[in-house]
């Protein structure tokens, strides 16, 4: 997801272009076997976890 600003503002600062940006990376997961009671995550007799990580990231892209 990302906005721009508009020209008018991005001028009064001498600059060109701003826009600012979200991006997301595994926000929701979803997995049958959560209902048969199987944990997907699990990596054998060993019992360990490793969970799913959702990543987010913000940014700013300037052009001058």
């Amino acid at each position: 997801m990302g906005y721009t600003i508009p020209e008018t503002a991005v001028e009064r600062m001498g600059l060109s272009k701003i826009r600012l940006y979200l991006t997301g990376l595994n926000i929701a997961t979803f997995s049958p076997l959560n209902a048969i009671g199987v944990d997907p995550e699990n990596t054998g007799p060993s019992g360990r976890v490793y969970p799913v990580s959702r990543i987010f990231s913000l940014g700013l892209d300037i052009n001058f």
